[in-house]
């Protein structure tokens, strides 16, 4: 069986800087990416809301190269031990989910980079098989952080095999396709097969906990029923779709 691996490495100040950008302009309703810039780089609370949008990338550029040059060392610090963390993980662990999701790694996937810059949030980059994270992240969420975004890797080829209709866009926010990934990953990396490699526990957003059906149950408890049973993964994955789109939809 082929499995990558994943590498840590420093982000380069220009993506760091295009990130943060992104992220003081984002705001996609399950995650408040902006207040959560405004918190890492308390500098970007003093732009003026009429501030055109050339002035505040200005400012974004030079608060964020300033920061990036003051803990360049501290960025290449973490990228030693993020690897060094993740090493002892990443056979089983691959080779775990490919098992559970029933569907192989693609041979062309060989090294799965996860850039360390000084962002806020930590998104992950599907058609690359890259995500990023940020300094300062203790070991079982550096754990928690690769398991989860590199299960949306194959939880994703496992969807367009299974649901080849669907246009690549709703693989993200905010369409039910991305919903769905985002609610799995508790059933998924809290399973015994999972989590007996990775040691951890697994959440999904708050918000999806406070969804209810129209018969009053909460859809992650039903959602996880259905990964429980002892059903093939392919018939989990399609219950479970039908099931939280009847309720998302209404």
């Amino acid at each position: 069986m082929h499995i990558p691996k994943i590498v840590f490495e420093p982000m380069s100040l220009q993506s760091n800087i295009d990130l943060i950008k992104w992220a003081y302009f984002e705001d996609n309703g399950s995650l408040d990416v902006h207040k959560y810039t405004l918190e890492y780089y308390p500098e970007l609370s003093n732009i003026k809301t009429d501030s055109s949008k050339d002035e505040v990338y200005k400012i974004i550029e030079y608060v964020v190269s300033k920061d990036y040059s003051k803990y360049s060392d501290k960025i290449k610090s973490e990228v030693k031990r993020y690897n060094d963390i993740w090493e002892k993980y990443n056979d089983d662990y691959f080779t775990s989910i490919s098992k559970y999701l029933n569907i192989e790694w693609p041979s062309s996937v060989k090294v799965i980079n996860g850039f360390v810059g000084l962002i806020p949030v930590f998104p992950r980059y599907l058609d690359t098989f890259d995500f990023s994270v940020s300094t300062n992240v203790d070991k079982d969420n550096i754990i928690r952080t690769c398991a989860h975004e590199c299960c949306h890797f194959l939880w994703f080829l496992k969807i367009k095999e299974l649901y080849p209709d669907i246009p690549r866009r709703e693989y993200d926010s905010p369409y039910n396709s991305w919903q769905y990934s985002e609610m799995v990953v508790d059933p998924i990396l809290n399973s015994k097969e999972i989590n007996s490699v990775i040691g951890i526990n697994e959440k999904a957003y708050d918000s999806f906990y406070e969804i209810k059906d129209k018969d009053g149950k909460y859809l992650m408890d039903v959602l996880k029923d259905i990964y429980n049973s002892d059903k093939p993964i392919e018939s989990k994955i399609r219950e479970g779709f039908d099931y939280i789109c009847s309720v998302l939809d209404n």
